[in-house]
């Protein structure tokens, strides 16, 4: 979803993005919904047993806010275990619990169901329950069981993100355990007032047959699921199928209103591309031996459920959102709340990414500059969030800092890396990880060790730090078409000290000229001297906003005030220099000798002079027009 964290996740309600405002209206609505939820779930608690699979069978009716279940549960205790602990709301009733024929002893209270065993199970060893109950699930209109109508015909589902499986099933609704695998068999009506009902849930539909007025539709799900993300909806659906996949050809079926049929047709099939799009760059799909596919429901955004993502909308801003779900979610889940940009910034840049595909560079460029825009008015927010803001809802979903900042951070990521290696480490991050949940600093070792590269400080700064740099530039003419460009840095927070980044600068030419070059930006004041090639009047930061960025102030400083003919930078050197001639002419020459008079480079005033392989010491640097030397400096190597 747009907020699939595997721990609390606001639910992913995305529309595309619309630069004019602030955030999408569904946001405050899906924040309201999660700290609703979060605060029915008890999350200290930790349940000692590995959650295997579960068989769910329902009977529903999309009229009526009622549910019954019969559910077998298989588990593995990882120590010796007296009791088997199930979240279940209070305002469903457990009417029979079996264990190997037998009624155990059972208690249910606080949204919990306590299964008392008569000795205690083995460590290790495979056990299962059912569980057979009903009744009215609970938060009608904001629940995680939902019934309502459209174009008068009643229409059922669940969408439980990020707490609310409880309320319509009884499950281990605590993350990051995952069911190895899920069976989902919905009894309902076959037709409603004329219209005929179609059953919709995760996997694989196995079967349907119809008995009287009584429709069975079984659905099989064989890979690790999270319980927020099981999902049913009924109604008078009907079909438009696609095929999908680069690897190996599979399903995409959409579920849809018979009213909205002609709309899908045109905007659904967009779907397919953007599924080859993402195999391209993420690697295949998890679940390409079972299904994808949509079905629309009455809310205005989406939800990514495993290979079926509930959709209120056709557009490919949320669509593109959405799947990319199914890798960086449902596949790979956050590990924590205070990693939730894990799941929302990587769906976010997904997201971007189409539009850099789909639409161009311009498109893509409006997107970074608006999520810019937005960024930077959350100067004290960290990527990363901490303790402290996990029960924050607002801080969670923040539109700015979970969703844009964690975007405009992978793309920064990109940028450093390069689009080979940063692609590279996104296939080897999901696939070190897939079907299991991931944390930050998973990312980061993977990042690093695909790379080559070490980003800890930048995660140190950009992921764990706060807020974000301004800047001031500096430029002062120094010779012919070289310039001296002094660069400084303000920090919005102080938790960062520096942020250390390469820099586009781009000189524009008094004839449109234009010329970029890469800086890296490593201390406040620090100078570089840039010789664009032609007469340049005026320069840029970041002029296409790939870094996330305050305002930047520009200051011309007039020319440099020459003591002598020859100007070096900096003095003492290390790996090089500058070596700038004041009234600089097209064959003056550079003569650097050591103290006993060798020769050792030979080059061009206004150029970076390489002196990484010279001992410590001092040396002689020449300038030489006509065949005499005209000045003489001396370069002191440490």
């Amino acid at each position: 979803m747009r907020l699939n964290l595997f721990l609390i996740m606001h639910l992913s309600f995305y529309a595309s993005m619309l630069l004019a405002q602030e955030q999408p209206a569904y946001v405050e609505t899906e924040m309201k919904r999660a700290a609703a939820r979060m605060q029915s779930h008890d999350i200290s608690y930790v349940y000692p047993y590995d959650w295997i699979y579960q068989r769910l069978e329902l009977t529903l009716d999309p009229r009526n806010q009622y549910v019954s279940g019969n559910t077998v549960i298989y588990f593995r205790p990882e120590n010796e275990m007296l009791r088997l602990e199930l979240d279940l709301s209070n305002a469903l009733n457990v009417l029979q619990v079996d264990w190997h024929g037998q009624n155990p002893t059972h208690s249910h209270s606080g949204n919990r169901l306590s299964i008392s065993f008569p000795s205690p199970l083995p460590a290790g060893q495979i056990d299962s329950v059912v569980v057979v109950y009903e009744g009215v699930p609970p938060g009608a209109g904001f629940g995680a069981f939902a019934t309502d109508e459209h174009d008068y015909v009643p229409i059922l589902w669940t969408l439980s993100e990020p707490y609310g499986a409880k309320e319509w099933w009884p499950c281990k609704d605590q993350l990051p355990d995952k069911l190895d695998s899920v069976d989902v068999i919905l009894h309902y009506p076959a037709v409603i007032g004329g219209e005929t009902m179609q059953g919709v849930s995760n996997g694989v539909l196995v079967s349907e047959d119809v008995s009287g007025n009584q429709k069975t539709s079984r659905w099989r799900h064989r890979h690790k699921i999270l319980a927020y993300l099981v999902a049913v909806a009924i109604t008078n659906y009907v079909q438009i199928e696609q095929q999908a996949g680069i690897y190996r050809s599979f399903p995409v079926k959409h579920y849809v209103y018979p009213e909205d049929s002609i709309e899908a047709s045109m905007f659904l099939p967009v779907t397919s591309d953007l599924m080859n799009f993402y195999e391209q760059k993420y690697g295949e799909y998890r679940f390409s031996d079972e299904k994808y596919g949509h079905a629309e429901f009455e809310w205005g955004g989406g939800m990514e459920h495993t290979t079926i993502t509930f959709i209120g909308g056709f557009s490919r801003g949320l669509i593109a959102h959405e799947l990319a779900h199914q890798w960086f979610g449902d596949d790979v889940t956050c590990g924590s709340w205070s990693d939730i940009w894990l799941n929302e910034g990587f769906a976010t840049y997904s997201e971007a990414l189409t539009q850099e595909a789909f639409d161009g560079e311009d498109a893509f460029k409006s997107w970074r500059r608006y999520a810019n825009r937005l960024i930077i008015r959350e100067p004290h927010h960290s990527l990363y969030v901490y303790d402290d803001d996990t029960l924050d809802v607002d801080r969670l979903f923040s539109w700015r800092t979970t969703y844009l900042k964690g975007a405009m951070v992978l793309h920064m990521i990109r940028r450093r890396a390069g689009d080979s290696l940063f692609f590279e480490s996104l296939r080897a991050y999901r696939q070190k990880f897939r079907e299991n949940a991931a944390m930050t600093d998973d990312f980061l070792q993977v990042l690093d060790s695909v790379s080559g590269m070490d980003f800890t400080e930048f995660f140190d700064d950009w992921v764990y730090g706060k807020g974000y740099p301004s800047y001031q530039v500096s430029r002062r003419f120094v010779s012919g078409t070289v310039w001296e460009i002094t660069i400084d840095q303000a920090q919005s927070d102080s938790s960062v000290e520096f942020f250390e980044m390469p820099l586009t600068l781009r000189f524009y030419g008094t004839n449109g000229q234009t010329f970029d070059t890469i800086v890296n930006h490593t201390s406040d004041g620090q100078r570089f001297y840039i010789d664009p090639g032609f007469t340049s009047d005026s320069v840029a930061l970041d002029p296409d906003d790939h870094v996330i960025k305050g305002p930047t102030e520009y200051l011309h400083a007039g020319s440099v005030q020459w003591t002598s003919e020859m100007m070096v930078f900096p003095n003492p050197a290390h790996d090089g220099f500058w070596c700038f001639v004041k009234d600089y002419q097209p064959g003056d020459k550079i003569f650097l000798y050591d103290i006993s008079g060798k020769l050792l480079v030979r080059s061009r005033p206004n150029r970076y002079i390489f002196i990484r392989n010279l001992a410590k010491g001092v040396y002689v640097l020449h300038i030489v027009r006509d065949g005499k030397t005209i000045s003489m400096h001396k370069i002191l190597v440490n």
